[in-house]
């Protein structure tokens, strides 16, 4: 009588442990080339093919970015040679340097965050003509988070302002879960590197949820200045919006005026995101030929904002 093969017993947990070590491996694997890629990408070669693929980024505006070179590391640190921006007509702006201290894996978050953005020199050389976007959202669909910002001369050519003038640039922003945190100080610089004329300040911090909302902004800007060329003023320009209150109740208002002549007077009050303005404008003073002629001398105003996650609904009557 033949003997009989011995029949293998198969246990199911032979078959979990496979799948557990093709998947260990797999995983092993995929990092291990995560790695490699990671450390290739922050090679010469790696920050050499990074830059190239920049200018192939196709926004919805019609903003292409371009760089020359990039030094230091993409992950950390980074050095950004020969940066230029552009839009469907060409080159608008150039910043020949910008430090850059930034962490590009929070972008899978849809975070943007930088510890650092500087530059010693950004030039406009003209105003981008940009492309309108289908946005209707008052924030973008990002978060960001930059801890310091500047722009130590933002050089406008003559085709922005006038005639060349040379700015300074700094501040902040976050805009993080439902919070808006934004600090900006603009100054117009002289031969001396003082503030010597234009001054704009903005201060705004914006927490629903934590029943926050501050807001004080600040615009002085004189005869022959870069803000009253290029808005195309007759006079000096003073404005100023400031309040007290919280995002529940908020009482605050603008008021401006023109060669010292009040051209606004507007109060304005929160209550939960329902933002409303009355009061009084002179825009007559500003504008020209049939549209100043329309609102002269003097516009009630009647206004009201709905802001709901990052949307605004705005109605108004003048």
């Amino acid at each position: 009588m033949a003997s009989e093969t011995p029949r293998r017993r198969y246990f199911p947990g032979n078959g979990i442990a496979r799948v557990l070590s093709f998947t260990v491996l797999a995983v092993l694997v995929i990092a291990a080339l995560a790695y490699g890629a990671l450390r290739w990408a922050d090679s010469d070669s790696g920050r050499a093919f990074v830059a190239r693929q920049i200018p192939g980024i196709k926004t919805e505006i019609g903003l292409t970015v371009h760089v020359d070179r990039i030094d230091g590391s993409i992950f950390g640190v980074a050095v950004l040679h020969g940066l230029t921006l552009s839009d469907p007509k060409g080159v608008f702006a150039e910043i020949p340097r910008l430090e850059l201290d930034w962490r590009p894996l929070d972008l899978v978050t849809k975070t943007f965050t930088a510890k650092r953005i500087t530059t010693p020199e950004m030039r406009m050389l003209r105003l981008p003509q940009l492309l309108p976007s289908s946005s209707k959202t008052f924030f973008p669909d990002f978060e960001f988070a930059i801890g310091r910002f500047r722009i130590d001369r933002l050089v406008l050519e003559a085709p922005v302002s006038g005639k060349r003038r040379v700015l300074a640039v700094g501040g902040n922003a976050t805009i993080h879960k439902g919070r808006a945190l934004v600090d900006l100080t603009v100054l117009t610089l002289g031969e001396t590197a003082k503030g010597s004329g234009d001054t704009v300040r903005l201060h705004l911090d914006t927490n629903p949820d934590a029943d926050k909302f501050d807001v004080d902004a600040l615009i002085a800007a004189p005869a022959g200045g870069a803000i009253v060329t290029l808005l195309k003023l007759p006079a000096p320009l003073d404005a100023r919006l400031s309040g007290d209150g919280s995002w529940r109740n908020w009482v605050g208002r603008l008021d401006a005026s023109l060669g010292g002549k009040p051209i606004a007077a507007v109060a304005i009050t929160g209550t939960n995101g329902l933002f409303t303005a009355r009061g009084t404008a002179s825009p007559g003073a500003i504008l020209i030929g049939a549209p100043a002629r329309l609102l002269a001398p003097q516009v009630a105003i009647d206004a009201s904002a709905q802001v709901n996650n990052g949307k605004a609904a705005i109605t108004a009557l003048l």
